[in-house]
């Protein structure tokens, strides 16, 4: 989970309205503005990693207790997500 004071990645010419559900790493170049560019190299192949807004502690619980949340869900080596749910 990376805690930032975004909801997550808004997408190309998205300036409001809900983050992408999905990022996978072919697209991490996209996340310029709300993560750095070492983020890339340093999120390992097996992994996934939530971006979520850390002013609101009950996405963070939900995250926690479910496995998702309302935020960005960033997938490397483009496997699929273990639990997707809306």
């Amino acid at each position: 989970m990376l805690v930032k004071d975004v909801d997550g990645f808004l997408g190309p010419g998205r300036g409001t309205g809900r983050p992408e559900r999905l990022v996978r790493q072919v697209a991490l170049g996209a996340l310029s503005g709300v993560v750095d560019p070492y983020f890339a190299r340093a999120l390992h192949p097996a992994t996934a990693c939530w971006i979520v807004r850390g002013t609101r502690p009950d996405r963070i619980a939900r995250l926690l207790a479910t496995g998702q949340t309302y935020g960005t869900e960033v997938v490397a080596g483009g496997r699929e997500p273990k639990r997707r749910r809306d």
